[in-house]
């Protein structure tokens, strides 16, 4: 089995989980709302459309592993948020402070039972050299060559004797990685059948999110997260007047308009590939 096992449901909003090492900055549990700030990219009513000269740059904190028992890990969930402008990944304020884009590998247990997560930097990511295939036949939008190294994590060791190391980044960061956003098939179909609020939320918002890694094929695109964006200005979350997020319209074609795009895994792959 390579990712069929569904570990989400009853998904109604994406959720943005931030390293411990930035909550002291960024609070975490405020996930649907963005301090605007004073950005200082101003240009007055010209009635022509801003360039966005500079971008946060923040680095994710590098962190060792948590202490403790090695423990059984079986599943990992992938997630994204990156500001997005013309192909290239940016780093983005939320909640009035500068924050790192990242890709996020959430790790469980065989029940789901225990979780952890590694956090890496995505600023030196870059678009996709070559073209993916896709497993469910969706179209991609935008992708990118993921550099995974140094990442943030609170998971413990895992046993040595058993997956040849005892920090989860090794296995993870002996393989090359990849993110895009595309068609929505999978995800779409589960969404539609299991949430209320689908044709309220998710259809009019809706892309999906797709993961590649030389552990399952160099070339395959595996559709395992949905995802939305939000409106931004250089990287600020653009607020309604009632302090939310203003959700871009869903795509049908690349490269993915200017704006924070999270993707967030409704399907789990097995770590039993990585070794």
């Amino acid at each position: 089995m390579l990712f069929t096992t569904l570990l989400a449901c009853g998904v109604s909003t994406l959720q943005v989980d931030l390293p411990a090492a930035d909550t002291a900055a960024v609070d975490s549990g405020e996930t649907d709302t963005a301090d605007t700030g004073d950005t200082g990219t101003d240009t007055g009513d010209t009635g022509t459309e801003e360039v966005c000269e500079e971008y946060p740059n923040v680095p994710l904190y590098d962190g060792s592993p948590a202490e403790g028992e090695p423990w059984r890990p079986r599943w990992m969930m992938p997630g994204f948020v990156a500001a997005v402008d013309d192909s290239e990944l940016h780093d983005l304020v939320w909640n009035g402070s500068p924050v790192s884009s990242y890709f996020t590998v959430n790790v469980a247990d065989e029940g789901g039972e225990s979780w952890c997560a590694i956090y890496y930097d995505l600023s030196e990511s870059v678009p996709a050299a070559q073209p993916w295939l896709t497993d469910t036949g969706g179209l991609l939008f935008d992708a990118w060559d993921l550099v995974l190294r140094d990442g943030y994590t609170d998971c413990p060791p895992i046993a040595a004797n058993e997956w040849g190391v005892t920090d989860l980044r090794d296995l993870i960061e002996q393989h090359t990685w990849g993110w895009a956003f595309g068609e929505s098939i999978r995800v779409a179909e589960y969404l539609a059948a299991n949430t209320d609020d689908w044709e309220v939320f998710w259809e009019p918002h809706l892309v999906g999110g797709y993961v590649v890694s030389s552990a399952y094929g160099d070339d395959m695109a595996f559709e395992m997260a949905y995802a939305v964006g939000m409106e931004a200005d250089c990287g600020v979350a653009v607020l309604d007047w009632n302090g939310e997020p203003t959700y871009v319209p869903a795509v049908d074609e690349g490269p993915m308009p200017a704006a924070i795009w999270q993707g967030a895994s409704l399907y789990a792959m097995e770590l039993e590939y990585l070794r």
